[in-house]
């Protein structure tokens, strides 16, 4: 299978937003002070970040014939590969509205009537 990677050479510009970046680092107290080099850097690397996540997407979208990522893909690749697994819980697989137990309210009706 070919991989999907396309190399870019860094540029001095980001998809995202300096200034977008730089207040949620200002949300976190911790941080005291962020340079502008430090939040292109994290600007840079959260965009690397998503694109190895839309290529596992990708992946798990082929193994299934489609052309089109769906969240389905990405739960997937969530569940699939080590390195997504602390996204278990923003990115959880989808669970059909029949397979989920019904609990029982036969109990809650006989307490209250």
């Amino acid at each position: 299978m070919t991989s999907a990677i396309i190399e870019q050479d860094i540029t001095g510009t980001s998809v995202l937003p300096i200034s977008k970046i730089k207040k949620i680092i200002r949300i976190d107290d911790d941080i005291v002070q962020c340079s502008s080099n430090s939040a292109f850097l994290i600007a840079i690397a959260t965009e690397m970040f998503i694109q190895y996540m839309v290529q596992q997407g990708l992946l798990m979208c082929l193994n299934e014939n489609k052309k089109i990522i769906q969240y389905r893909h990405l739960a997937n690749a969530v569940s699939r590969f080590d390195n997504l697994e602390f996204l278990s819980d923003t990115i959880p697989k989808t669970i059909a509205f029949k397979d989920i137990p019904l609990k029982k309210t036969s109990k809650v009706l006989t307490k209250n009537t």
